[in-house]
């Protein structure tokens, strides 16, 4: 890995070089007795690798022939770039190098392909059918099984883009297409919808 150090008017060819305050959280606050907030360390690994990893940041530098209309706005990108700074390529002190196709939000709109949806609450009538899902988060351990109020495989576009309106109701289907809990939403791409509507309320995923 090359390490160098930010300069102003540095470019790279394919990569946006953003400004994070740090690649991963250090610290984490927890309320002590009597309400009074501690701060405590976090170990420097941990199982889950990507846990903690930066994603939001300011845009400092865009690639080579890019427009430079993101230069200076604040932006959320997919985490596991980070990750990815840190183990390949050029290492830049308190940068990261994101692809144009992983950036997710600028400022307070979403960027590209990206759709965010709100929750559709999973109720009949006056009862809350909850959603059973078996998820893994390490590939060394059995799936657990996740309980939820929500429906998994639908949800409302709840923030501006370049797709949807805002209160379009999207099915996705399959919950794997789809990172959930993003904002305590749905954080997805265009190409997994798989349709709109009001319809799609009354429409179920069915795994084969």
């Amino acid at each position: 890995m090359t390490s160098i150090e930010y300069q102003p008017g540095i470019r790279t060819c394919k990569y946006y070089i953003v400004e994070v305050e740090q690649m991963r959280e250090t610290e984490i606050s927890i309320k002590g007795e009597g309400g009074k907030k501690i701060t405590l360390l976090l170990p420097d690994k941990r199982n889950n690798d990507t846990d903690g990893l930066a994603e939001v940041g300011i845009v400092k530098s865009v690639p080579v022939g890019h427009s430079e209309e993101l230069i200076g706005k604040k932006i959320r990108f997919w985490f596991l770039n980070t990750d990815f700074t840190m183990k390949s390529g050029i290492e830049i002190e308190g940068h990261v190098l994101v692809p144009e196709y992983d950036i997710i939000q600028v400022e307070d709109k979403m960027y590209g392909d990206w759709v965010y949806c709100k929750t559709i609450p999973k109720k009949h009538g006056i009862v809350y059918a909850p959603t059973i899902q078996q998820i893994s988060y390490d590939s060394m351990e059995k799936p657990v099984e996740e309980w939820s109020s929500h429906y998994i495989d639908k949800g409302v576009v709840d923030r501006e883009n370049k797709h949807y309106p805002v209160g379009t109701p999207i099915f996705w289907g399959n919950p794997a297409n789809v990172r959930q809990k993003w904002d305590n939403g749905f954080l997805l791409r265009t190409r997994y919808i798989q349709a709109t509507g009001e319809g799609v309320l009354n429409v179920n995923y069915i795994r084969n």
